[in-house]
C-alpha cells in the first residue's frame, strides 16, 4: 500500500468509535514511524523494503517509541504558557479530543496504529514477515486483493470522519460537554 495515508482510515474509525479511548494523533505518528523504514530502503535502492519494523516485535517497538514521542510532545505543550493550557483545556471539554491527551488514549492509539499497519501490509507484500525472527512465513499474503485492502481503508476512514463529525455536532448541540 503506498505509504501512510491509506493506513489512517482505520484509525479514524477507531477514533469515531472510542473518542476518549484512542489517540488518533498517536495512531498517525505510529504509521509514519513505521513507514520511515521502507522509505529509507527505497531511497537507497535496497530490497527488501519492509524489514524489522514490519514485524510484530517491530510493531511493539514502534508503539513504545510512539508513546514516548507523544508524551514528550504533551509535556512540551504543557510547559508552554498560555497556548498549551488552552489546548489542553479544550481537549478536556471535547470527547473527540480527550483521548489525545490521556496516557491510555496515547497507548491505545500507538499500539493499534503500529499493529494495524503491519497487519495491513502483511496482506499485500511478500517481504512482510510478521513472526520474524521465528519464521519468515507470510500467512496473510494474498488473503485480500490490494484493491480490497485500499478500499477498506478508504471506507473505514470515511465512516470514521462521519462518526467523529456526528459526535462533534451532538456535543455542540448538548452544550459541549464530554459525551461518549
Amino acid at each position: 500500500m503506498p505509504f501512510t495515508p491509506f493506513h489512517l482510515g482505520p484509525g479514524l474509525l477507531l477514533k469515531g468509535g472510542a473518542p476518549r479511548g484512542v489517540s488518533w494523533s498517536a495512531f498517525a505518528v505510529s504509521q509514519i514511524v513505521i513507514d520511515l523504514e521502507p522509505l529509507y530502503y527505497l531511497m537507497r535502492g535496497e530490497a527488501p523494503l519492509h524489514r524489522a519494523l514490519h514485524t510484530l516485535p517491530g510493531a511493539a517497538l514502534v508503539g513504545a517509541v510512539t508513546v514516548a514521542l507523544c508524551l514528550a510532545g504533551r509535556w512540551a505543550l504543557e510547559r508552554r504558557a498560555g497556548l498549551g493550557n488552552r489546548i489542553l483545556a479544550l481537549a478536556e471539554r471535547r470527547s473527540v479530543l480527550y483521548g489525545e491527551i490521556t496516557l491510555s488514549g496515547v497507548v491505545w492509539g500507538a499500539t493499534l496504529g503500529s499493529f494495524s499497519h503491519v497487519l495491513l501490509d502483511a496482506l499485500l507484500y511478500d517481504d512482510v514477515y510478521l513472526f520474524w525472527p521465528w519464521t519468515r512465513a507470510t500467512p496473510l499474503l494474498g488473503m485480500l486483493s490490494p484493491a480490497a485492502v485500499i478500499l477498506g481503508c478508504v471506507v473505514t476512514g470515511a465512516l470514521g470522519l462521519v462518526w467523529i463529525g456526528w459526535r462533534l455536532i451532538r456535543e455542540q448541540l448538548s452544550g459541549g460537554g464530554r459525551s461518549t
